[in-house]
């Protein structure tokens, strides 16, 4: 699953983490994440932080996960 994630405010960080499913960033800014040469540059992890104003292209490995709903998490929960 390749979800977009964007960061709408101006000043305020979040880290987003999603609950037992890997996530393997692929683009950032609506860019591939590519070397100059090309390379693959993209990266597995367990979470994300973005700054004000930033978006970040990830896909979920949902493989061996069972079906249904997945959940996203942040510590900023009253926002």
């Amino acid at each position: 699953m390749l979800l977009r994630i964007s960061n709408l405010s101006t000043t305020d960080f979040f880290t987003l983490t999603s609950l037992g499913i890997p996530m393997r960033v692929v683009g950032r800014g609506a860019r591939l994440l590519r070397g100059p040469d090309g390379k693959d540059l993209s990266h597995l992890t367990s979470s994300v932080t973005l700054g004000g104003g930033e978006a970040m292209d990830v896909i979920l490995d949902t493989t061996g996960v069972v079906p249904g709903t997945y959940f996203l998490y942040t510590t900023n929960l009253n926002f």
